[in-house]
């Protein structure tokens, strides 16, 4: 049987999922769902902006293990952090694309800027966000699950749910601490992995992340060896993950839907658990339709409502990955004169 060439696997992902998610929407009364969404008029707006709130709360996760005396301005890490989660949302870079854009821009900002930052060093600082980002999303998970044991519903589904969701938590954990032990044995790996990627870019930046495995396991090192600032890290990070459950709260409040913030808290926890899970799926399409369909259920959220809450989560990825995209270049164009 011919294999699927790997260039054309994560959009055939994309496709398939995104017809799961319309056969979704066609089996859950399509026209409830759009009765619903018609129903939020302005209530979009707070909705949307809500996010951008949990963004400012990652940039500030991720810009306290930069070393102090080459950190961007708050506005600048930001915008960097917008455009991160913009290409990471709205093209099929399998979710780490985005950190590989905002290493590049954070290490052209602090040039332009008279600071410079080696590429191996600016990538570690996204390295180690991303893993203070995951101990936040293990504890978000965990909290997840609590709150749907507490919300009851089915006992089988539960018992399902909640075992899909501990073997996802011990895998992220599992991950974790695999990826620390390789990197206290293996120093050399990231020397090695470093030169891989640098293969595949080009130009100036390709350069220095060949050259940049010392910087990168030195900065590292310094982050690692400084508990309050990852602690801290930890918390904006947990933090952001709180406001986007907030925002799905005044989403089911502005579809009048049944549930609070229990019931808002399963099912970002968990939905985004599962999206994590899939991460070869662009933007976890299909993914987050059906675990809203299927969490909606234990918690007492009627299919048409959650699928209508899925929507509006599309709706402000799109707009605001639009307008993240939007930004990118122009951070380029500016950070490179």
């Amino acid at each position: 049987m011919p294999r699927l060439p790997r260039r054309l696997l994560v959009p055939a992902l994309g496709l398939l999922g995104l017809a799961g998610a319309a056969a979704l929407i066609a089996a859950n009364q399509p026209a409830r769902i759009w009765d619903a969404l018609l129903t939020l008029g302005p209530g979009v707006v707070p909705f949307t902006l809500l996010h951008l709130i949990a963004l400012v709360c990652d940039a500030e996760g991720w810009r306290c293990l930069m070393p102090p005396d080459r950190r961007p301005s708050r506005r600048a890490t930001f915008a960097m952090r917008w455009v991160s989660e913009a290409v990471n949302t709205l093209l099929p870079v399998a979710q780490v694309g985005g950190e590989v854009v905002r290493a590049r821009l954070l290490t052209r900002h602090l040039k332009a800027r008279g600071t410079p930052l080696g590429a191996g060093a600016a990538a570690a600082t996204v390295v180690a966000a991303m893993t203070s980002g995951l101990v936040a999303t293990i504890v978000f998970t965990l909290l997840g699950l609590l709150a749907l044991m507490i919300a009851g519903g089915d006992p089988g589904a539960l018992a399902t749910e909640s075992a899909l969701a501990v073997a996802g938590t011990l895998g992220l954990l599992a991950l974790f601490l695999a990826a620390q032990a390789t990197l206290a044995r293996r120093p050399g790996w990231i020397d090695s992995h470093l030169a891989r990627l640098a293969g595949r870019l080009k130009g100036e930046f390709a350069e220095h992340v060949a050259t940049g495995g010392h910087d990168f396991r030195a900065t590292i090192g310094t982050i690692y060896r400084n508990p309050r600032a990852v602690a801290l890290s930890v918390a904006w990070h947990l933090a952001s993950w709180l406001v986007d459950a907030a925002a799905l709260w005044l989403g089911l409040a502005l579809l009048e839907s049944a549930g609070g913030p229990a019931a808002a808290l399963v099912l970002e926890a968990l939905s985004s658990a599962a999206r994590a899970a899939v991460f070869a799926v662009p933007a976890g399409l299909g993914v987050q339709e059906a675990s809203f369909v299927l969490l909606g259920e234990l918690v007492g959220v009627a299919a048409p409502a959650a699928l209508a809450l899925a929507l509006l989560r599309r709706l402000r990825e799109a707009t605001l990955g639009l307008i993240g995209l939007s930004l990118w270049p122009r951070l380029e164009r500016a950070e490179g004169r």
